[in-house]
C-alpha cells in the first residue's frame, strides 16, 4: 500500500475521531515520514479512555479459575520453548528463538526463575510491554524508502 493512501486513510480516521480536517500531503523526506508515523501511532495508542464505573460492574462475573494462578512450572516454560516459531526475526532482545530452544537446562531453569519473580513481584518489566513496529513492503505499490 503506498503510502499516500495509508496516510489518507489515517487522516480520515483522526478526522472523524476529532471533527477536524487534515491536508493530506503527499510525504517524501524520511524524517518527514517518521514523524508522521510517530504521530499517527501517538494519536492512536494514547487516546484518553472514559469508563463507566457502573457498567464495568453490569459485565457477567466468571468463576475464578485456581489453575491460572499457580506459579510457572518448569515443565510449562519446556513446552512454550518448544512451541516458539524457528526462523522468525528476533525482538527488541535480539535473541532468537532458536537460543532460547536449544539453551538447555540451565537457561530453562533461568527463565522459570524469572517468570516467577514476575509473578510473585506482579510487576512486568516495561521492555516486555515495548514493541517494534516495522513497515514491511509487500511487492505491491512503490516501496518506501524510511
Amino acid at each position: 500500500m503506498e503510502i499516500t493512501v495509508f496516510l489518507a486513510r489515517a487522516c480520515n480516521i483522526l478526522t472523524c475521531s476529532r471533527r477536524r480536517t487534515l491536508a493530506v500531503k503527499r510525504l517524501t523526506d524520511s524524517k518527514e515520514i517518521l514523524q508522521r508515523w510517530a504521530e499517527h501511532f501517538n494519536n492512536l495508542l494514547n487516546q484518553s479512555c472514559h469508563v463507566d464505573e457502573n457498567a464495568i460492574d453490569e459485565f457477567p462475573q466468571w468463576q475464578l479459575q485456581e489453575e491460572l494462578s499457580i506459579l510457572p512450572s518448569l515443565d510449562e516454560t519446556k513446552k512454550a520453548l518448544k512451541h516458539m516459531a524457528n526462523g522468525k526475526v528476533p525482538g527488541p532482545d535480539s535473541i532468537p528463538a532458536e537460543m532460547y530452544k536449544f539453551g538447555g537446562q540451565r537457561l530453562v531453569r533461568g527463565l522459570v526463575h524469572f517468570f516467577t519473580s514476575i509473578w510473585e513481584k506482579e510487576f512486568v518489566p516495561k521492555e516486555f510491554k515495548d514493541a517494534n513496529i516495522v513497515y514491511m513492503y509487500k511487492r505491491k505499490g512503490k516501496p518506501c524508502k524510511l
